[in-house]
């Protein structure tokens, strides 16, 4: 009997015993609270699963995205094997993420954790933390008047494509906010539909139905696809992923979740329809690689991640995450009306060193689609947010005029078609001058629609 005891309370302690797969933080959250919301992450990562596909040629986008999407969930499927079987027996709820290999579990006990710890295939437990976009800033002055659309559509130079027919059409564009208002008069007829592979919400709520309790994500929507003159690209259709609620909050957890729905927005997994593009108008910190697994997956199933750069400005080293992520991403900084800087956008060098905003784009007193009240409600505010779905709008048009374009041809276009007649702002960051492009503050410069088009259409 003594023995037995002792066998058991060796085991208690081992149990008991910090492991260093525990992330710190989520041992401290543990020692003072009785669960925590837990994201675990397996040894193998997806990498090599993915450089399969880097130089993979496949007959259109549907068919890459599928092949993607399918070896992932089988790879996760295997290398997640031992965890969800743990958890099966155990009875333990759960979310198996097979974009970034990671299995999610709500109010997991310290017990629990301590016992996944131990596994094998287990590489890191980690605690799930809360995402929060910018606060809005909302405009004092009224845009200036455009002749055929908002000023900021009309800077980027989105008019004289629409003038060769291209509007977007064929492209489908997909953004990770606050929801969208469906029913917005200038969104209603480009909505891919709550059945058609077109809406996702992944809150507390997880509606059916295409909703915005924020106005936010319906803002970027609508500077992207909007009709009657708000957006870049009118022709495109748009599908969405709620994973911010109402007061512009969501979790890692979330944004992983969303992140792998764009990359298969349905549940038939042979058949993707996964969009082209993905806009994000989120994100915080610096030098946080929580997203790089979903960017990297993205980027090989041929989806261009774009997200803004941060409203973190005007001083340097300001760039945020995910627009600062190693992964790669189109990073997006805000221009006003009289190509300027707009005075929050974010500036570089990252944290690494890097250059960060690679372009900009209008950001300050934006005027586009809003949530309420009713059908056609619209609100002028101001951010990189604002700035970023110009950018994805013009990528929807240059895919539309090139549905080939790659990420490095869509981004090498970009870049050497940007406008270089902006006003500096003498900040000069790692004594790199505003004269000299690209730089810390503009990136490449101010988005040319037309060029980028004109450019990408020589690839």
């Amino acid at each position: 009997m003594v023995k037995l005891l002792l066998v058991l309370g060796l085991a208690a302690i081992a149990l008991s015993a910090p492991s260093s797969k525990v992330e710190p933080r989520l041992s401290k959250t543990l020692s003072k609270s009785a669960s925590a919301n837990i994201l675990v992450s397996m040894n193998q990562d997806t990498s090599a699963v993915l450089s399969k596909f880097q130089n993979a040629k496949f007959a259109t986008h549907g068919a890459r995205t599928n092949a993607v999407a399918g070896a992932l969930q089988s790879f996760a499927a295997q290398s997640q094997k031992e965890v969800r079987s743990f958890l099966d027996n155990s009875k333990v709820a759960y979310k198996a993420f097979w974009i970034s290999n990671q299995v999610y579990i709500r109010g997991a006990s310290e017990e629990l954790v301590g016992k996944l710890a131990q596994l094998e295939s287990v590489k890191e437990i980690t605690e799930e933390f809360e995402v929060k976009l910018d606060p809005v800033i909302q405009s004092t002055n009224s845009p200036p008047i455009g002749i055929l659309a908002e000023w900021g559509v009309e800077n980027t130079g989105a008019p004289a494509v629409w003038a060769t027919g291209n509007r977007g059409e064929g492209v489908v564009v997909g953004g990770i906010d606050t929801g969208v208002h469906a029913t917005h008069v200038d969104l209603k007829d480009n909505y891919r539909g709550n059945d058609n592979y077109g809406w996702n919400d992944v809150t507390i709520f997880g509606t059916a139905t295409a909703r915005d309790d924020n106005g936010h994500g319906t803002h970027t929507m609508g500077s992207i696809v909007g009709a009657n003159g708000i957006g870049v690209a009118p022709g495109a259709t748009w599908i969405a992923c709620k994973a911010l609620n109402a007061a512009g909050s969501g979790t890692n957890a979330g944004l992983i979740e969303c992140g792998q729905w764009m990359a298969c927005p349905t549940t038939n997994q042979a058949d993707c329809k996964s969009p082209h593009l993905v806009s994000n108008s989120w994100g915080g910190g610096q030098a946080n690689p929580f997203y790089n697994t979903v960017i990297n997956a993205w980027k090989a199933a041929g989806i261009i991640p774009i997200f803004a750069n941060g409203n973190s400005g005007p001083e340097c080293q300001t760039a945020n995450s995910p627009a600062d992520s190693l992964a790669g991403v189109i990073a997006v900084g805000a221009s006003d009306v009289t190509n300027g800087l707009a005075y929050f956008s974010s500036k570089g060098p990252t944290s690494g060193g890097r250059m960060k905003p690679d372009i900009s784009a209008p950001g300050l007193d934006v005027k586009s689609a809003w949530h309420t009240p009713g059908t056609s409600a619209y609100n002028t505010i101001s951010g990189t947010s604002m700035a970023t779905p110009h950018v994805a709008g013009v990528v929807a048009l240059m895919l539309s005029a090139k549905p080939t374009l790659t990420q490095t041809q869509i981004e090498t276009a970009i870049f050497n078609s940007a406008n270089t007649d902006v006003i500096q702002t003498g900040y000069n960051c790692d004594s790199v001058s505003e004269s000299v492009f690209p730089n810390h503050a503009f990136g490449h410069g101010i988005i040319n629609a037309a060029g980028a088009v004109a450019f990408a259409l020589k690839a």
